[in-house]
């Protein structure tokens, strides 16, 4: 009967060291409520927070907007100049073109002349 007695003790003692574990190391209603608040605050800080960067990458996000609809305009305008520089290339080597076979053909005239001048020459 001494054994179970001392069992018996001994099974309540861990109980009582259970209990009084439990006591001094369980979080209490107020605790609970206090991590709670601070919960509610950092939750609201956070998303203030992220309201901020949501503004900012709003405003990102407005300019990158407005820098692609410039760029699209530069596009059209380059490709415009590229069509005028073509028109440009085209003409100058059809000018050129022209100038060349003008040149020689008053290169063959001046020949020309150049020959009935010396020909006048030797029958004067």
């Amino acid at each position: 009967m001494a054994k179970t007695t001392n069992n018996l003790e001994k099974k309540v003692d861990d109980i009582l060291e259970i209990v009084v574990y439990l006591k001094d190391n369980s979080a209490s209603k107020d605790d609970l409520n206090e991590i709670k608040t601070e919960l509610s605050e950092f939750k609201k800080e956070t998303r203030q927070k992220f309201d901020a960067v949501d503004k900012r990458f709003d405003e990102v996000d407005r300019r990158l907007s407005s820098m692609e609809t410039e760029l699209v305009g530069m596009h059209a305008e380059l490709d415009d100049i590229k069509l005028r520089l073509a028109q440009i290339e085209r003409r100058l080597t059809e000018d050129t073109d022209a100038v060349d076979s003008d040149f020689l053909a008053l290169q063959a005239r001046v020949e020309k002349l150049e020959k009935k001048i010396k020909q006048l020459e030797r029958t004067h």
